[in-house]
């Protein structure tokens, strides 16, 4: 059954900026795929303003374009890894000739060949080099139609996201379930409704930066009772059409606001850098935090701090000996154990950090 998203988005002409047109669509989904189509009055640019592709055409046409998956029976050239939704798209006029991608990429030099276009046809993958390469798009010629997607030869560095939020449905006498998803920034909105079609999605200020395979963990500042899985996750930026939360968030009372952070293990390090004072006044269940630490301090070093005699001593110790040594992946784990063991003292801290 085809579904459509949102009634009245019709084919609308929006506005026109810099000889670029900017058109409204009308979108469906079907099993969980979506289906865009516009028809275009006369050569020119042309932007999609759900998806930010944008189509230059020769003459007047139709463009229906879909996302599909990359998990097809087509593979992928060595070296290469998806960088954004696959799109299948199609233009019966044949008037289509340009199309230009929107990618999340955060360039720090001159480099930017490590982006490029797969071209997926009946008789393999063809790596198509654009004609440019921006700060926000990717732009290829094409001769033909059939399955195009961004793809990257280099994944470790850090991209432009999002953080979204949907909150499951509440059903009596159950907890609240709020689903938090790190995405990358050209990850659509309407393909993750798709497979949160029964939550309600919370508008936020999703924009940030991520990096591919760093560990990030979300902190409330909630002090009504709560709970988050799992304690840490790493974000992997290749996503294909399967869409599943990266941290739920329990939240056992009928909760109204509440301040949420996601947090990589430097922010967490710098934490413990930037109140270093308070945390060696004010922390004093030392033991546990020692017995959680055991497996990343040095028994020797674990010893000298358990040996101090006031719990102010222990912490001096801890930052002295342990930290200097250790560093982030100590202070990251070391402010993990903090929120378990002091929760509002972390509430506290966080407020003002």
């Amino acid at each position: 059954m085809i579904k459509p998203l949102l009634e009245g988005r019709l084919q609308i002409l929006i506005r026109k900026v810099n000889n670029l047109l900017f058109f409204g669509i009308l979108d469906y989904l079907e099993d969980r795929k979506l289906i865009l189509r516009m028809t275009l009055t006369k050569a020119g640019w042309f932007q999609c303003r759900e998806t930010h592709l944008m189509f230059r055409m020769k003459d007047m046409g139709e463009v229906v374009y879909s996302t599909a998956s990359w998990a097809g029976t087509f593979h992928i050239p060595t070296g290469w890894t998806p960088a954004g939704p696959l799109w299948d798209i199609k233009c019966p006029q044949e008037t289509l000739s340009q199309i230009t991608f929107p990618h999340c990429e955060i360039f720090t030099g001159e480099r930017r060949d490590f982006l490029s276009v797969a071209h997926v046809t009946v008789d393999g993958v063809e790596i198509l080099s654009p004609l440019e390469v921006n700060d926000t798009h990717v732009t290829i010629s094409i001769t033909d139609l059939s399955l195009f997607g961004l793809i990257t030869s280099w994944l470790s560095h850090t991209i432009r996201g999002q953080i979204l939020l949907f909150l499951r449905p509440i059903f009596e006498d159950q907890e609240r379930i709020l689903n938090v998803f790190l995405l990358p920034s050209n990850v659509l909105l309407t393909q993750v409704q798709g497979y949160q079609k029964d939550s309600i999605h919370i508008p936020t200020s999703s924009v940030c930066t991520l990096t591919h395979e760093r560990e990030y963990s979300v902190y409330c500042d909630l002090e009504e009772k709560h709970y988050i899985q799992p304690k840490k996750e790493k974000f992997y930026r290749f996503i294909d059409v399967n869409f599943y939360p990266t941290f739920e968030v329990f939240l056992y009372t009928d909760v109204k606001d509440m301040n949420m952070k996601v947090m990589d293990q430097e922010q967490a390090a710098n934490f413990v850098d930037k109140h270093r004072a308070t945390l060696i006044e004010r922390v004093t269940l030392m033991d546990p935090i020692l017995d959680k630490l055991s497996t990343l301090v040095h028994p020797e070093a674990c010893a000298k701090v358990r040996a101090a005699a006031t719990s102010q001593e222990k912490m001096r110790l801890l930052y002295d000996i342990t930290f200097r040594s250790g560093g982030t992946e100590v202070k990251s784990r070391f402010f993990e154990i903090l929120k378990d063991i002091h929760p509002h003292l972390v509430q506290e801290l966080n407020s003002i950090y």
